[in-house]
C-alpha cells in the first residue's frame, strides 16, 4: 500500500517545469509539452487540495471546499476539468488572463504519443498569437496547430507559485538548487529570486 506524499507535489511538480525549459530549449517538442503539462496538472491538483496558501501569504476570500486526494486522482490528466475546478475552488483568483494558455496547453494531450493526423501538417508555434494567425490562415485545411507559449508558462507557473503562498524561502529553496535552479532563472522574467 502507498501513500500520498502532497507536500511534495509541488516539488515534483517545479521539477517538470524546469524539464519542459530545458527540453523546449533542446527543441524536443512533445517531451517540453508534456512537462509542461505535468507541471501544470499537478501544480493545479495541488492547489485543489491545499485549503489555504502557506503562510505569510493571505487566506483566499471565499476559498471553495478543498477536494480530497482521491478526488483528485480521480480527475486524470483532464486539465481543463483540473482548470474549472481551480477557478471554482478560487473565486477571484489572479490567474484568469492564462484560460487560453491553459486550453492550447490541453491540446497536446491528443498527440501526447505522436499520433498525428492523417492528412495535412502538424505545426508547432512558440506562441499562442502565432497559433491563431495559423489556424485563421489555413481555415478548411486539414492542418494542426499547437503553440507552447514559453514566456506565457513562466508567466502563469510563477503565478501558481504565488496562490500557493511558495517563495524562494518558503519551499523554493528546497526544490530551486543545483543546476535546475540555473534552468529554471535562465532567460525568465518571472523567475522567483
Amino acid at each position: 500500500m502507498r501513500r500520498e506524499s502532497v507536500g511534495d507535489w509541488p516539488d515534483i511538480a517545479f521539477q517538470h517545469y524546469v524539464l519542459a525549459r530545458v527540453a523546449k530549449g533542446c527543441g524536443y517538442w512533445h517531451g517540453a509539452a508534456s512537462n509542461a503539462h505535468f507541471a501544470v496538472e499537478l501544480m493545479l491538483k495541488f492547489l485543489l487540495v491545499l485549503p489555504q496558501p502557506w503562510r505569510p501569504a493571505a487566506p483566499w476570500p471565499g476559498r471553495g471546499r478543498p477536494l480530497t486526494v482521491a478526488e483528485v486522482r480521480d480527475l486524470g490528466h483532464r486539465l481543463l476539468k483540473i482548470w474549472n475546478l481551480f477557478e471554482a475552488g478560487y473565486p477571484g483568483h489572479p490567474l484568469a488572463e492564462f484560460a487560453a494558455f491553459v486550453t492550447e496547453l490541453d491540446r497536446w494531450g491528443a498527440i501526447r504519443y505522436a499520433q498525428l493526423i492523417a492528412d495535412g501538417s502538424t505545426i508547432f508555434t512558440q506562441t499562442l498569437k502565432d497559433a491563431e494567425r495559423s489556424r485563421t490562415a489555413n481555415i478548411g485545411k486539414p492542418d494542426e496547430v499547437f503553440a507552447l507559449d514559453m514566456p506565457t508558462l513562466d508567466r502563469f507557473y510563477r503565478g501558481l507559485l504565488d496562490v500557493a503562498g511558495i517563495t524562494f524561502y518558503l519551499r523554493g529553496a528546497k526544490f530551486m538548487v543545483l543546476d535546475g535552479r540555473e534552468f529554471y532563472e535562465a532567460d525568465n522574467p518571472a523567475a522567483i529570486r
